[in-house]
């Protein structure tokens, strides 16, 4: 093909196309009102919404908008959605907060409803277990749209968290990894995250127990201010918040496969480092020397289900095995948080029971190996099936957990057989009424 072919092919190319791109956008801007879901009012308020946003105040008056993680275009997906809400009120007596649009425009986009002008309910789950909607635990969080607020409010300046938890007094792993990890992972993924944020949480503080002894310990180094509850924080009955971060904690110890937390391992990793340093510890330490420390859960606590039966000689065993080696045990009753952490970062391997107890692990030296003790499956349950296990494997109780910290070399100690089990009560439930026995 010549040359003078080629450019009059091109020419003619080039004005097909701007012939179909003209007809596009005349037949877009007339199908505004008829075939889109907005109209053009509609789409001119939204585009002015998006511009307003950008400092969070319209002309002067006082307007609320929000940032999520989470899916943002399906309605019914509250778990894993974590907002960071700008300018948003609560009245003490109502138990709702309120999201302020001075003139009714959309604020969620949802694939089959399309534009809604009000929050889909529920908004966002709080706690790690509302995905299962078990009874009397969840707990959501559903803005109101208001075009107007009270004349009298108080405002509360800087980062404030909302949060909760569903168990309390339930174990480190659940509170801090789950709860509280979550709350510091999910800030860290929005760029918020601040020293000095004021945590609140959703329910009532208990006022002693595991609650208090842990968010004393592991609360400091994560946060300079001290927690305390939502209702406590309301000094007043209307008061706005000039940023709050509203958390949606995930389960952490379900099904090893899930791919819900891929990536989120150096923002634990830096969790665990922070901690560590708040009580000067070194987060980079290495330790050569043969040192291996047992959790002892079967003194501590009688008949306590999924501890080594007879740690005794276990212990006199590997003693003998390993002579030159520095035996150490472990009593976390017995012992300080901060003291279990000091004897930690000198221990080489641990070995622990599944569960609670073992929760402690991620403090471990750099390199060191931890050997967790399974439990035997022998029964179909709502946890057995979610992780899934089937009758007869040896389940790994927090395998999923133990991903999110490749520092440390991860053991299982199988157990395939009910001989390797010291039943408490019925053979009905390995995993809540047996302890593990092996020399």
């Amino acid at each position: 093909m010549t040359s003078l072919a080629m450019k009059a092919l091109r020419t003619v190319g080039m004005f097909v196309i701007t012939l179909l791109l003209i007809a596009y956008i005349k037949r877009s801007d007339a199908a505004v009102p008829r075939q889109s879901i907005m109209t053009k009012q509609e789409y001119a308020t939204y585009l002015k919404r998006i511009k307003d946003q950008a400092s969070g105040f319209d002309q002067g008056s006082f307007r609320s908008s929000y940032e999520c993680l989470g899916l943002q275009n399906r309605a019914h997906t509250p778990f894993g959605r974590s907002c960071v809400f700008h300018n948003i009120c609560t009245l003490k007596s109502q138990s709702e907060f309120y999201y302020l649009q001075p003139q009714r425009s959309h604020v969620f986009y949802d694939a089959h409803r399309g534009p809604m002008d009000v929050f889909p309910e529920p908004f966002i789950a709080l706690d790690a277990l509302s995905i299962y909607r078990f009874p009397n635990t969840n707990q959501y969080f559903t803005p109101k749209v208001i075009q107007a607020l009270p004349t009298n409010y108080t405002l509360l300046k800087g980062l404030h968290v909302l949060w909760d938890n569903w168990a309390p007094d339930f174990n480190l792993g659940h509170l801090v990894w789950e709860e509280m990890g979550s709350v510091f992972v999910n800030m860290h993924r929005l760029g918020i995250y601040e020293t000095h944020a004021k945590w609140l949480n959703k329910r009532q503080i208990p006022s002693s127990g595991l609650f208090q002894k842990f968010t004393q310990f592991f609360g400091p180094p994560l946060t300079s201010k001290p927690m305390e509850s939502l209702e406590s924080a309301l000094k007043d009955e209307a008061v706005c918040f000039e940023t709050l971060f509203v958390n949606s904690a995930q389960p952490l110890f379900l099904n090893p496969d899930d791919q819900t937390h891929l990536g989120k391992e150096p923002l634990f990793r830096l969790m665990r480092d922070k901690i560590m340093a708040y009580y000067g510890l070194d987060p980079e330490q290495k330790i050569s020397k043969t040192v291996i420390t047992f959790m002892n859960k079967t003194d501590s606590i009688r008949n306590a289900k999924r501890n080594i039966h007879n740690l005794k000689e276990v212990i006199a065993e590997t003693q003998k095995r390993f002579p030159t080696a520095d035996i150490r045990v472990l009593d976390p009753t017995e012992k300080s948080l901060k003291d279990q952490l000091y004897m930690l970062q000198e221990t080489q391997i641990l070995i622990t029971p599944c569960g609670g107890i073992s929760m402690i692990g991620p403090f471990l030296p750099v390199d060191a190996t931890i050997l967790i003790m399974d439990y035997h499956v022998d029964k179909h349950d709502l946890y057995n099936a979610l992780i899934p296990y089937q009758i007869g494997d040896s389940g790994s109780m927090e395998a999923s957990f133990w991903n999110l910290f490749p520092h440390l070399r991860v053991r299982y100690y199988q157990i395939l057989h009910e001989s390797e089990l010291f039943y408490h009560g019925s053979k009905t439930n390995a995993r809540d009424e047996a302890s593990v026995i092996r020399v």
